[in-house]
């Protein structure tokens, strides 16, 4: 159905098979929203967002990638802060989707990259969620990224074939391929304190208002002085816990003590590259004395 030719900037990777699917508040017949023919879904905010089948069934190798050409470069050095959501909606009794996949990742490339029908695109992400992704609800996802070289283009997907990737069954006897909903991206030139740099945005658009929380999904601690600590950011706020557990549920981090910085260990070892669940409880000036729990993914990089 597609109808992405309507969706400024983004493309289906120049694939001549798939198509990325662009549903708006306004379309008639299968590309309005709340209900798609994969899901019953609103928009994140505004009135539009996208939607694709990011692979099939495992061992199948099938692909569809949402790529941008940015408006400027992202330049060598800088600090950029990556956001977007992402879904999977409420499915239907009709619907075909229904798979989860490990591994959706972010590539920045300082060149479009195409794909060729519904193969896999070659390439290691710069970010990956590495455990099986799968809500009704929207999330959200950010990371925190310097490029090494100048990057044009971000291509969104599962990338290589489906070795070492997991793709199972979440909803349905039969489900034919994972869908995901895409809403909200966002790339902001920011300082090393994590605000917007006004000397590259010229204006504070996503300053973190008071009350609020910025929560990193990415850090690397390798000693090397940039980005080594799982930390929370947040304005106006007061944090009573933070615990962070491995994919299989076991507590590695937790502090009540007011040190809230994890190093990527579990206070004996450093522990391995990976994806990691955390859940953070804090107060803040808009809440009262009601506590406030929110909770997600951060990818450790070494």
């Amino acid at each position: 159905m597609g109808e992405i030719e309507l969706c400024k900037f983004w493309s289906n990777a120049s694939s001549s098979v798939n198509t990325v699917d662009y549903y708006r508040q306004e379309a008639t017949d299968c590309c309005d929203w709340p209900e798609t023919p994969f899901g019953i879904v609103n928009a994140h905010s505004q009135n539009s967002f996208v939607g694709l089948p990011i692979c099939g069934k495992s061992n199948s190798s099938t692909r569809a990638y949402l790529q941008q050409q940015l408006e400027s470069p992202l330049q060598v050095g800088k600090k950029y802060k990556v956001k977007f959501f992402i879904c999977n909606g409420e499915p239907t009794a009709v619907s075909t989707s229904g798979l989860a996949t490990s591994d959706i990742g972010v590539l920045f490339t300082s060149n479009a990259i195409a794909q060729t029908q519904q193969w896999p695109i070659i390439g290691e992400p710069q970010f990956k969620i590495d455990s099986v992704f799968y809500s009704k609800s929207w999330k959200e996802v950010s990371f925190i990224y310097t490029p090494e070289e100048n990057m044009n283009t971000i291509t969104i997907g599962l990338f290589g074939s489906d070795v070492g990737k997991s793709i199972v069954n979440r909803f349905g006897s039969d489900p034919q391929f994972a869908y995901y909903y895409f809403d909200d991206f966002s790339i902001t030139c920011i300082n090393d304190n994590l605000n917007p740099d006004i000397s590259e945005t010229g204006k504070i658009e996503e300053e973190i208002k008071p009350g609020e929380v910025f929560i990193p999904n990415s850090f690397s601690p390798n000693g090397d002085g940039k980005n080594d600590l799982f930390t929370p950011i947040g304005n106006e706020v007061h944090f009573l816990s933070l615990k962070v557990f491995s994919r299989w549920g076991e507590v590695v981090f937790e502090s009540k003590n007011g040190n809230f910085n994890w190093n990527g260990s579990n206070g004996k070892v450093d522990l391995e590259i990976g994806t990691y669940y955390w859940v953070l409880e804090y107060t803040s000036t808009t809440s009262g004395s009601k506590s406030i729990q929110k909770s997600g993914y951060v990818m450790l990089m070494r």
